[in-house]
C-alpha cells in the first residue's frame, strides 16, 4: 500500500518547481508592476489636479487684485469729482458771501448817507428858493411900472 500513495500523488521535479516558482515571481512581479502603474497614475492625477488647482487660485488671486485695483480706481475718480464739486460749492459760497458784504456794505454806507443827502437836498433845494426869491426881488416889480 505504500507503493500506491506513491503512485496516486506524482512527485514533482526539481525542473517543475523552479518552472512554478518562476511563474509565481513573475505574476507578482505583473501584479507589482500593474500596482506601480497603478500608483505612477494615482500620482500623476493628484499633481494633474493640484497643478489645476494652484492655476485657479492663482487666476482667481489675480482677478481679485485687478478687481480691487479697479475699485481703487473709480473711487478715485469719484473722491476727485467729489472735492472738486465741494471746492467749487465752497468757492461759490466763497463769491455769495464776499457780493453779500459788498452790498451789505453798500447798503451801510447808503443808509450812513442819507441824512447828509437829504439835508444837501434841503440845502440845496432853499439855496434855489432863496436865489429865485433874490431874483425875482431885484427885477423891478411889474406893478411898480404901471
Amino acid at each position: 500500500m505504500p507503493e500506491t500513495r506513491k503512485a496516486a500523488k506524482p512527485q514533482e521535479t526539481s525542473e517543475e518547481t523552479t518552472q512554478t516558482a518562476e511563474k509565481a515571481e513573475s505574476v507578482v512581479n505583473q501584479a507589482a508592476t500593474a500596482f506601480g502603474e497603478t500608483l505612477r497614475e494615482a500620482g500623476r492625477t493628484v499633481v494633474d489636479g493640484a497643478i489645476a488647482m494652484q492655476d485657479r487660485n492663482a487666476h482667481f488671486a489675480q482677478t481679485i487684485i485687478e478687481q480691487g485695483f479697479k475699485q481703487v480706481e473709480e473711487q478715485t475718480v469719484a473722491l476727485h469729482k467729489l472735492y472738486s464739486a465741494v471746492a467749487s460749492q465752497s468757492e461759490a459760497r466763497r463769491a455769495a458771501f464776499r457780493d453779500l458784504g459788498r452790498e451789505a456794505a453798500a447798503a451801510s454806507f447808503s443808509l450812513l448817507m442819507l441824512p447828509a443827502r437829504r439835508s444837501r437836498r434841503v440845502f440845496e433845494s432853499a439855496r434855489e428858493t432863496v436865489r429865485e426869491t433874490v431874483r425875482e426881488s431885484a427885477r423891478p416889480s411889474d406893478s411898480a411900472e404901471a
